[in-house]
């Protein structure tokens, strides 16, 4: 499997619901070409809400084949 290139993690948003998180991203990945950055909010991945899944589950939305694309939303 492949993923974006970033480490994701959970933390309480403001409403008190878990939230993921993208914590870094790792240099000339995917993520980073896009522009994703330290505390940007995994809140859609290809259509379906990640709000209050775990980042396990998030983290199996984001992996694929190479060159699977995902569309991902974030705060």
């Amino acid at each position: 499997y492949f993923g974006i290139g970033a480490t994701i993690g959970d933390l309480p948003d403001a409403d008190g619901k878990r939230s993921t998180y993208v914590k870094a991203t790792f240099e000339g990945s995917p993520a980073n070409r896009a522009g994703l950055r330290y505390g940007d909010k995994i809140v859609e991945v290809n259509g379906t809400s990640m709000v209050g899944k775990p980042f396990a589950e998030v983290r199996n939305f984001l992996r694929g084949a190479r060159g699977t694309t995902a569309k991902i939303t974030v705060e």
